[in-house]
């Protein structure tokens, strides 16, 4: 689905029928994930956000809420409100599973630091109110000093970082 989500997502779609047939549980195949990625690719951002819904309701309910999977999949549903525009909804989210990653997963952990760039993306994107934009920059100066930490100033990741932090400061120069 990464690089042909057009050609993908007949397929996924078929899958996912096959699996609904089996069970409750099938919900939790990567299939579904697999899903909204293509959805979210494809800018199908409504459909995305249902799919990963249902994925994420499936995994609290069979792991709870201190568990990997479920502090990742609030992560997907969290990407997928950002690109459909319900930053309220991803605040209430990150809110909830930020102290829970950070105690369960710690604060050098890939999926809480996505977590922390999700919620600065919904800042941004709520309103640009110039508190959401210095506490966005806050969350990703914080983000950035742990990616580069942990790995490294050339990862995709780390540059990533740096690119968002820079665009939240230019946000922030705006408000001024």
């Amino acid at each position: 689905c990464e690089s042909r989500p057009k050609e993908a997502l007949p397929v996924l779609e078929d899958t996912v029928v096959f699996f609904r047939r089996l069970g409750k549980h099938s919900i939790l195949n990567p299939n579904f994930d697999s899903l909204a990625i293509c959805y979210g690719k494809l800018g199908r951002h409504k459909e995305a956000v249902r799919v990963q819904r249902k994925v994420y309701e499936a995994i609290l309910r069979h792991h709870g809420a201190e568990n990997l999977e479920t502090i990742r999949a609030v992560n997907n549903l969290s990407h997928f409100l950002n690109n459909k525009g319900s930053f309220a909804e991803v605040l209430e989210l990150t809110s909830q599973y930020g102290p829970i990653a950070k105690r369960v997963l710690g604060a050098d952990r890939l999926t809480y630091i996505l977590l922390t760039w999700n919620r600065a993306r919904a800042l941004q994107g709520r309103g640009g109110s110039r508190a959401d934009i210095i506490a966005a920059v806050s969350l990703l100066e914080d983000a950035l000093q742990r990616t580069t930490r942990v790995f490294g100033p050339q990862h995709p990741r780390t540059r990533d970082n740096t690119e968002r932090l820079e665009n939240a400061r230019m946000g922030l120069e705006e408000c001024l």
